[in-house]
């Protein structure tokens, strides 16, 4: 299930893993640690430094999650492009669609964990019912 992992990478490490594996949407990528998140597009909005899980789906999704709630505090449905590279000394990703107009830029500055995981569509899912 693990395809790769990396504890306390680099800059220049992180954005290796990043563009090997969120460009090539085969897995579920992982990064845990802290960062800092701006959202351009249909509103805005800026999280300062914090302690943050970035997830990017095979399908191309991105979610950030903060410690608490739910729901994602920054998601794209569907990613057009994602790009890493390194900015003075930090790895900042950033991911892009051209349809509604949005980005996401996340500034990582100091990740504990990275992971690359091979999660397998190998079953069905049935809903009965509604939770309302």
């Amino acid at each position: 299930m693990i395809r790769e992992q990396l504890l306390n990478p680099d800059a220049a490490d992180l954005v290796a893993f990043l563009n090997r594996h969120a460009r090539a949407c085969e897995c579920l990528v992982q990064v845990a640690g802290q960062a800092e998140v701006t959202y351009q597009g249909r509103a805005a909005s800026t999280a300062e430094a914090g302690a943050y899980l970035l997830m990017l789906k095979a399908d191309g999704s991105l979610q950030i999650h903060h410690p608490r709630g739910v729901k994602p505090m920054n998601w794209q449905p569907k990613t057009d492009s994602v790009s890493a590279k390194v900015e003075d000394g930090f790895c900042v990703l950033t991911a892009s669609r051209r349809s509604p107009a949005e980005t996401v830029r996340v500034v990582m500055l100091d990740i504990q964990l990275a992971q690359a995981l091979e999660i397998k569509e190998e079953v069905g899912f049935l809903l009965a019912g509604s939770e309302a």
